[in-house]
């Protein structure tokens, strides 16, 4: 078996990637991978939104950040690999004492391309910056906590 979890974003090759795996693995062997499908995610526009406080600092960010590809071209870079293929997505829903945790969530991936170019103080007022887009946009719930819902996309073949 072979398992990646929220790692094949990161390739930029990632059919190569996809398909050099399945030619490691024995017959009836496996491949999964979980994708994290951030950018259909509200945390992602709040982070576009504070993008353009240092908007020169970030030129061409794009090309440090993850590629994603839809949950049909995964399936046909799989395809060519096996016919047995399951793929589904599915929202996790995250409960967080506060905006401050979803924020430190962030800063495991999402956040890393724009904080690698800002010094100390850039970074402060950065994140400042998206605190304050993601307390618009995730509402507390009754109990106090705040469900921070993370889409993923899953895909598992057999050899």
């Amino acid at each position: 078996m072979i398992f990646s979890n929220a790692f094949v974003q990161w390739l930029p090759n990632q059919e190569d990637f996809i398909s050099n795996a399945f030619s490691m693995l024995n017959e009836n062997g496996i491949f999964a991978t979980q994708i994290p499908l951030f950018e259909k995610m509200p945390a992602n526009q709040c982070i576009i939104k504070a993008e353009k406080i240092f908007a020169d600092k970030f030129k061409g960010i794009g090309k440090d950040k993850y590629v994603l590809h839809s949950a049909p071209e995964y399936y046909d870079m799989i395809a060519k690999c096996t016919d047995k293929i399951e793929i589904w997505i599915t929202d996790y829903c995250h409960e967080m004492d506060n905006h401050g945790k979803i924020l430190e969530f962030l800063r495991g991936a999402a956040l890393r391309p724009y904080i690698e170019r800002l010094n100390e103080e850039e970074q402060k007022l950065f994140m400042d910056e998206v605190m304050k887009s993601l307390e618009i946009e995730y509402h507390y719930q009754a109990n106090g906590k705040i469900l921070f819902l993370f889409k993923r996309l899953f895909f598992v073949g057999q050899k």
